[in-house]
C-alpha cells in the first residue's frame, strides 16, 4: 500500500472509531449475537445509508461471526471421540503432554503431602518421546510404613469404576490410585499390585502413563525439590539401585518396559 493510501485508511479508521464510540453507547454490543438484531441494523442502513450505520454494521458483523464460530467450537468439543480423532490425525497441541504431566504431578503431590517425587524414565527422559508413546515414571516416597502398608498406600484396596460419575465412585482408601479415580479427566485407570514394583497405569488427555512405585528410607537429602536436576537424578538412581528390589524389576522400571 502506498503512503497516501495508508494514511487515508488510518484516517478512515480513526473516523469510524469516533463514530462507534457514540453509537455503541446507545447499543449493547452483545445484541449483535442475535441475527435478528444485526438484520434490523442492515435494514436501517439500506433505507438510510450513512457513515454511522455503516461503521456499526461492520463491527456487528465481526461480533456476530465470532460468536457463531465459538458456538460451533463448543458443540464440536462435546462430540464423543472428537479428541481421539484429532489426535489420530496429528492435530494435537504441543503443550498437551506437559499439561497432562503437570496434572499427574499435582495429584501425586496432593496424595503425598508434597513428599513424593516423580522420576521420569524411558523415552520421555531420553528426549525420544514420540506421539502416541506412553510416559514412564517412578513415584518415589520416603518409607514410613511397613512394606505391605506402604504398597497399599500407593495402589489401595478399592476398585475404581470410571463408568460411574465421580461423586458415585466408591474409592475411599486415600491411596494414589483412588486420588486418580476421583479426577474427572482420567480416561483409563488400572493397577498392578502384584509386580515387584507396584504399578498404576492411567490415561489423561489421551496420554498414557505407567507409574511404578518405590519407597526408600527417609533421610535429609534423599528426595530433592522439584524440578529435579540431572545430578540429582543420577544420585536417586544410585539410591534406588541399593534398595531391596530385584535388579530385573528395577531395570524394567528405569527403561520404561
Amino acid at each position: 500500500m502506498e503512503k497516501g493510501g495508508k494514511a487515508s485508511a488510518e484516517k478512515e479508521g480513526e473516523k469510524c472509531h469516533r463514530i462507534l464510540g457514540t453509537e455503541l453507547a446507545k447499543v449493547n454490543l452483545g445484541s449483535f449475537i442475535l441475527n435478528s438484531f444485526l438484520h434490523s441494523i442492515y435494514q436501517e442502513f439500506l433505507s438510510n445509508p450513512n457513515e454511522s450505520k455503516r461503521c456499526l454494521l461492520d463491527i456487528g458483523v465481526y461480533v456476530n461471526e465470532i460468536w457463531h464460530r465459538m458456538e460451533i467450537i463448543g458443540i464440536l468439543s462435546n462430540f464423543t471421540g472428537i479428541n481421539e480423532l484429532l489426535t489420530e490425525n496429528g492435530y494435537t497441541d504441543c503443550p498437551s503432554v506437559e499439561l497432562a504431566l503437570d496434572k499427574v504431578k499435582q495429584i501425586v503431590s496432593k496424595w503425598s503431602n508434597n513428599e513424593a517425587r516423580l522420576l521420569l524414565t524411558g523415552s520421555y527422559a531420553l528426549g525420544t518421546h514420540a506421539r502416541g508413546s506412553d510416559i514412564d515414571a517412578i513415584c518415589i516416597v520416603p518409607q514410613k510404613l511397613g512394606k505391605k502398608e506402604q504398597r497399599e498406600h500407593f495402589h489401595g484396596t478399592a476398585f475404581c469404576d470410571l463408568d460411574k460419575k465421580v461423586a458415585q465412585r466408591q474409592c475411599e482408601d486415600n491411596s494414589l490410585y483412588c486420588h486418580f479415580c476421583k479426577e474427572p479427566k482420567i480416561q483409563f485407570l488400572n493397577k498392578i499390585p502384584s509386580a515387584y514394583c507396584p504399578m498404576v497405569q492411567l490415561k489423561l488427555a489421551n496420554i498414557e502413563f505407567d507409574l511404578s512405585f518405590v519407597a526408600i528410607p527417609p533421610s535429609a537429602d534423599a528426595l530433592p525439590n522439584e524440578p529435579i536436576q540431572t545430578n540429582e537424578v543420577e544420585r536417586m538412581m544410585a539410591q534406588l539401585a541399593n534398595q531391596t528390589i530385584p535388579q530385573e524389576a528395577m531395570l524394567q522400571a528405569l527403561s520404561g518396559e
